[in-house]
């Protein structure tokens, strides 16, 4: 991975590092997240900002059209939701009309992430204080205080005095002179080359409206300017102010720039993340292949459908924390403060609710100890409020990218584990979610016969 200039990599965005391998340079993931597709560097060549693509290839199990049913898919979950997001009580904008197509940016949330910086940044920007050193009285103010210089050479230039047994301080080191704002080159056409592709980007309406969004990052363009014969210093230097708002340009270039490669470039993807989302765009695809959708949407879910008198509602990673409403009934979290399942299905009929959870794992292998510890994780972790009765839920399936490994029947346990990718593994996932829902409506009735004895 050689470029010709200087790599601008204090820090990368989505929490990937870069780190010297022999005479290359490699990416560096999070351990507890898997990245894939192309990543867009900017590089300095003399004061010139250039960029270059890197392609990450996927450390699970996705092929190219894998990563892109992904990206659709993490599309498609964030308009169901936005869809619900205008839904009123009475369901007035339940059916919002298409009026027309607009170039957008692809991704809001990593352009107010880099005016949030820009804006921090703005608010402290990192100043470079004058080196006229003076020894000035204590209790005397001005000028900034060294206290580290203090504790060295106190001694050494006899402000030390004793009273009384008593040791004290007589004198402080302080810097003088011209506080300066600290000025880079590179932070400066990053910010700039932010700014222009956002003006390229949107027409005069969305830019207008996204003004208060750009304008700060457009600020810091401008003030972080060096004079033309000063040079930056090395990115490890960099104070944390300008770190972090360059790694949020940064963020906001690879998801733009890698877009505009052409139809065939994926922009870089949390696979992790949207392995979850197509997972809960699966599952209600396929849920509503088989019932009709209910006429309003409970609260908290994606979807809900009817059948039987029960309904069947759709959760996206709902917080179970230490008394959490799921239906009928409450939940409680036992094994963490909050447990954070990827999709839940529930079935509720009259006072009865009863759990399903699905949890994705984009890993590129799973042991049969995996798969039991995070099955574990919440048919032992969940509880009724009330109740220890164990499990509490009716099973847990995990879908996974990795091959299966070679675990026993679990259907006693409660257990599934679902070899899955977005290209692969359909007839398995459609089976899986067929068995969900007859296992939901099974626990239902167990319930209400047993409710029916006691009374």
């Amino acid at each position: 991975m050689r470029v010709e200039g200087r790599p601008l990599t204090p820090a990368l965005p989505y929490g990937l590092a870069i780190e010297a391998y022999g005479d290359d340079l490699q990416i560096v993931e999070p351990a507890d997240r898997s990245f894939a597709g192309r990543l867009v560097l900017p590089f300095l060549a003399g004061r010139e900002l250039r960029m270059f693509d890197l392609d990450v290839p996927s450390s699970g199990n996705f092929t190219a059209l894998d990563l892109e049913k992904l990206w659709e898919a993490g599309r498609d979950l964030a308009s169901w939701r936005s869809r619900l997001a205008l839904t009123s009580p009475e369901d007035a904008y339940a059916e919002p009309e298409a009026i027309g197509r607009t170039r957008i940016l692809a991704d809001w949330h990593a352009l107010e992430l880099c005016a949030f910086e820009a804006k921090r940044l703005l608010n402290s920007w990192p100043m470079r204080i004058g080196r006229e050193l003076r020894w000035v009285p204590v209790g005397i103010g001005g000028g900034f205080e060294d206290l580290g210089y203090t504790e060295r050479e106190v001694t050494r230039v006899g402000y030390l005095s004793q009273h009384e047994g008593n040791t004290a301080v007589t004198r402080s080191a302080r810097w003088f002179g011209r506080g300066e704002r600290i000025t880079l080159s590179a932070v400066s056409s990053l910010a700039l080359e932010v700014a222009g592709l956002v003006q390229t980007t949107l027409g005069d309406g969305d830019r207008r409206a996204l003004s208060r969004i750009t304008g700060p990052i457009n600020h810091v363009g401008l003030l972080a300017a060096a004079p033309p014969h000063q040079a930056d210093p090395d990115p490890s230097s960099w104070p944390p102010a300008f770190t972090r708002f360059a790694a949020a340009c940064m963020r906001v270039l690879t998801e733009l720039l890698a877009r505009q490669r052409g139809d065939q470039a994926v922009p870089l993807l949390d696979t992790d993340e949207l392995f979850e989302a197509w997972l809960a765009v699966t599952v209600r695809d396929r849920v509503s292949e088989r019932l009709e959708l209910a006429a309003s949407v409970s609260e908290g879910a994606i979807a809900s459908w009817e059948t039987d008198a029960m309904t069947i509602d759709l959760l996206v990673k709902p917080a179970i924390g230490r008394a959490t409403e799921i239906g009928q009934d409450n939940f409680r979290a036992l094994v963490a403060s909050t447990l954070l399942p990827d999709v839940v299905v529930t079935a509720t009929r009259g006072d009865f609710t009863e759990v399903a959870v699905l949890d994705a794992k984009a890993w590129a292998k799973m042991l049969p100890e995996d798969v039991l510890s995070e099955s574990a994780k919440y048919l032992y972790g969940i509880r009724r409020v009330g109740s220890d009765r164990v499990p509490a839920i009716t099973s847990v399936h995990i879908v996974s990218c990795a091959a299966r490994p070679q675990i026993p029947s679990a259907d006693d346990a409660k257990i599934g584990f679902v070899h899955a990718t977005p290209t692969a593994g359909e007839t398995d996932m459609k089976i899986a979610i067929d068995d969900v829902l007859a296992a939901l409506a099974s626990a239902v009735e167990h319930r209400e016969q047993e409710a029916s004895l006691l009374t």
